[in-house]
C-alpha cells in the first residue's frame, strides 16, 4: 500500500532530504573556506619568513619556530581560560577525546617530532633556494603523503589517484631539473623538509581521524610540546663550545631580538592562524584535500616569486609548473566525481566522466 502524497510518512522524508542536502552543502562551503584560509596564510607566511630569514639579520630557524610556537601556546591558553567552550576535549572529555599520556607519546610525540625538524628546515631552505623553486619541489610531497595515508587507512588507495600523484612527482622532478641555479645543500634540506611534512601531515591525519580531538585543543598540544623540545634542543645546543655550535641552533643577541621583534610577532600570529586553519581542515575534510589545498598555496607562492620577488624561472620549469596546475585539476575532478574513477585508471575514468552524463547513477544502478 502506497503512501498518500502528503502523507506524514513522505513529508518527513522529504524534511530529512532537505536536511542531508543542506548540511552537504555546508560542508562543501566549510571546506572552500577553510581551504582558502589556508592558502592566504601560507603565502603570507612565506613571504614573511624569507623576509625574515634574508633581508633581516634576524637568521636563526629555530629561534624563529620557538617563538612561532611559543606565541601559539601562550594565545591558545589565553583563549582557554576565556573561551573553554572552544576546547571541548579538554573540558568535557569522553572516551574518545581524552587526552592520555599513551597518545602523548605514542601518537602526539612523533607528529611534533616531524612537525619541529619540518619548519627548522624549511626555514634554513630560505638562505639557499628561491621561493619559486622551493615551491615546485615541495609538490613531490604528493606522493609520500598519499602512500603514507594509504598505509595509514586515512586514503583509499585509486588507481587514478594514485597517476595523479605520479605525475605531479614527474613534473615536479622536471622543475629542479631546469634550475639554472641549483644548490646542493638547499636541495637536499628542501627534500628533508619535505620527508618530515610528509610524515607529519600522514600521523596528523590518523591521530584526527581517530579521535575526537578538536582543532583548538591540538593547536595547544602540538605547540606546548614543540616548545618544549625546541627549548631541550636549544638549550642543549647553547652548552656546546661556540666553534661546533651549528648556526641554526643559535641564539640571537638581545640587540638583533630588539630590531625585528615587529615583523617576527606579525610571523608567530600567521603561524598560529595557519596552524588552526589546517587542523580544522584536516579534521573536517581529508588529508588529501590539504594536500592539494598546498599545490595551490604552492602556484600562488611561485607566481609571487617570479612577479615580486624577480625570482628565474627557466622555459623547463614554466612548462613543468602547468603541468603540475593540471593534476591539481585532475584530483579536483577524482574527489568531486569519485565514482567515475572508481576501479578505473586516469585515463579511462576521464572518458567514464566525458562520456557519461552521471557517474553517480552509474554506480547506484
Amino acid at each position: 500500500m502506497s503512501a498518500e502524497p502528503n502523507s506524514p510518512w513522505r513529508l518527513i522524508a522529504a524534511g530529512v532530504l532537505a536536511f542531508e542536502q543542506r548540511a552537504s552543502a555546508m560542508g562543501v562551503m566549510r571546506t572552500l573556506l577553510l581551504t582558502t584560509l589556508v592558502i592566504i596564510f601560507s603565502v603570507v607566511l612565506i613571504a614573511t619568513n624569507r623576509a625574515i630569514m634574508l633581508q633581516s639579520e634576524f637568521s636563526y630557524p629555530a629561534v624563529l619556530v620557538l617563538l612561532d610556537q611559543g606565541l601559539s601556546c601562550f594565545i591558545s591558553i589565553i583563549l582557554r581560560l576565556l573561551v573553554p567552550s572552544w576546547f571541548p576535549c579538554l573540558t568535557n572529555p569522553d572516551k574518545d577525546g581524552r587526552v592520555t599520556w599513551q597518545i602523548m607519546c605514542r601518537q602526539v610525540l612523533p607528529i611534533v617530532l616531524c612537525f619541529v625538524a619540518s619548519l627548522v628546515t624549511s626555514n634554513m631552505v630560505y638562505r639557499y633556494l628561491s621561493i619559486a623553486f622551493m615551491q615546485m619541489l615541495k609538490q613531490t610531497s604528493i606522493v609520500f603523503i598519499y602512500l603514507l595515508s594509504v598505509i595509514f587507512g586515512t586514503e583509499r588507495f585509486g588507481w587514478a589517484r594514485m597517476e595523479t600523484c605520479i605525475l605531479a612527482a614527474i613534473f615536479g622532478v622536471l622543475s629542479a631539473k631546469g634550475e639554472v641555479h641549483m644548490n646542493a645543500i638547499g636541495f637536499g634540506i628542501q627534500m628533508l623538509a619535505i620527508v618530515f611534512e610528509s610524515l607529519r601531515v600522514s600521523l596528523l591525519g590518523v591521530l584526527l581521524s581517530g579521535s575526537q580531538l578538536d582543532p583548538f585543543t591540538t593547536v595547544l598540544i602540538m605547540s606546548s610540546s614543540a616548545v618544549v623540545v625546541l627549548s631541550l634542543i636549544i638549550g642543549g645546543a647553547a652548552l656546546l663550545p661556540a666553534t661546533i655550535l651549528p648556526h641554526f641552533l643559535a641564539m640571537p643577541t638581545a640587540a638583533e631580538m630588539q630590531d625585528t621583534w615587529q615583523i617576527c610577532l606579525f610571523s608567530c600570529v600567521m603561524a598560529f592562524l595557519l596552524q588552526l586553519s589546517v587542523l580544522a581542515l584536516i579534521k573536517h575534510s581529508a588529508t588529501m584535500t590539504y594536500v592539494f589545498a598546498r599545490l595551490i598555496k604552492d602556484v600562488i607562492a611561485v607566481i609571487m616569486g617570479a612577479a615580486l620577488l624577480r625570482d628565474h624561472i627557466s622555459p623547463l620549469q614554466w612548462v613543468s609548473f602547468q603541468l603540475q596546475i593540471v593534476t591539481v585539476f585532475m584530483w579536483s575532478l577524482i574527489r568531486l566525481y569519485p565514482y567515475a574513477f572508481r576501479g578505473r585508471s586516469l585515463f579511462g575514468g576521464l572518458v567514464t566522466l566525458m562520456t557519461s552524463k552521471d557517474p553517480d547513477a552509474e554506480h547506484v544502478a
